[in-house]
């Protein structure tokens, strides 16, 4: 495809996007379920489609080497496209239609939105989508959707970190590895979003969005030129339709209440080491909410680890960014697509930015 018309064509038809990214366990599900019980406002359930089939290509393989009915067979075996309640003849529609995984998923949003729309009956002027790990691909966000609203929620690294030790996804993994994962997503979302599309994207911290909701979900609807509904504070009525029962475990906070004490557990739960760990490795995002270090009380060797781990992960950083860039250039979709005539739907309007 050439890039270049396909983001221009994009471009016209998709001005009302908006993506919530962030670390794991920072917050994001209860920001979805937030903004989608806003009327203007719609997610559909979280499939990560982005990041498994466009940015590294996987769409295009698929159909080259299975051809439609083999990448159709495929889709309709993904668990979480399957969220969608898509049929197999509109999959295979969109795979008859679009060569492209970022036209796939622009025809995937289009379907789930109409069909919404017609159970509602109701005008729907934004869309969004909701992939924490996305915070990695903004570039990928802005190549595909360069009018796309992208808001980073962020969190106090220490909570994080013990929160994905409790998580069952993530309990399994070392603790050195959610402090890379933290540290590097975090260097990479603010460096995309502020150099690349500033006025495109908006930071929140999950501490302000449980103490202060309204004051908080204020700004953001300012940031999407929305007014402010006060039915995105009962979220948890509409939860259900994000939220699949095999991930109950890890977003049963979507469900309310909100929970204005749920931070700083850390200080009864990590050990002083994991804990002046953290705030150095995860230096970056401990500034950007203010967030106060612990006393620190370690030692001459306990230091001295952490300034080796500090010099890896900086050279750990550089490795995964220069990978990620390789990632996005390999994964830059060839072939062409047959256009999408219109909007993402009827249901869209132009922009009001």
């Amino acid at each position: 495809m050439n890039t270049k018309h396909e983001d221009s064509e994009i471009k016209e038809e998709f001005n009302n996007v908006v993506f919530v990214v962030g670390v794991g366990r920072s917050g994001t599900s209860l920001l979805q379920s937030m903004l989608h019980a806003h009327p203007d406002i719609m997610f559909p359930p979280e499939t990560s489609f982005l990041r498994r089939y466009v940015a590294n290509g996987k769409y295009g393989q698929l159909r080259q080497q299975l051809g439609i009915s083999g990448l159709v067979e495929v889709l309709a075996q993904d668990e979480k496209i399957q969220r969608l309640n898509l049929s197999l003849v509109e999959l295979e529609k969109g795979v008859c239609k679009e060569a492209t995984g970022s036209a796939f998923y622009r025809y995937l949003l289009s379907t789930y939105i109409q069909k919404r729309k017609a159970d509602e009956k109701t005008f729907i002027p934004w869309v969004g989508d909701k992939d924490p790990r996305c915070l990695e691909w903004m570039m990928l966000i802005w190549r595909i959707f360069p009018d796309a609203k992208v808001i980073h929620i962020y969190r106090d690294p220490r909570d994080v970190l013990l929160s994905k030790r409790k998580a069952a996804w993530s309990r399994s993994k070392p603790v050195m590895w959610h402090l890379f994962a933290n540290s590097v997503q975090i260097k990479m979302g603010v460096a995309d979003g502020k150099n690349r599309m500033p006025g495109n994207y908006h930071e929140c911290s999950y501490e302000a969005l449980i103490s202060d909701p309204a004051n908080t979900l204020h700004r953001i609807c300012q940031f999407l030129s929305l007014s402010y509904d006060v039915s995105m504070l009962g979220y948890a009525k509409v939860s259900g339709e994000l939220v699949s029962e095999s991930e109950m475990e890890w977003k049963k906070e979507t469900f309310g209440p909100l929970l204005p004490e749920n931070s700083q557990k850390w200080r009864q739960n990590l050990t002083a080491y994991q804990c002046v760990l953290t705030e150095k490795l995860c230096s970056q995002v401990m500034g950007m909410g203010n967030y106060s270090p612990t006393e620190d009380r370690l030692s001459f060797w306990g230091h001295c680890k952490i300034r080796v781990w500090t010099v890896i992960f900086a050279m750990g950083q550089l490795i995964y960014r220069i990978v990620k860039v390789v990632k996005y250039e390999n994964g830059k979709e060839k072939g062409s697509s047959t256009p999408t005539s219109g909007r993402l739907g009827p249901s869209l309007g132009k922009s009001r930015i």
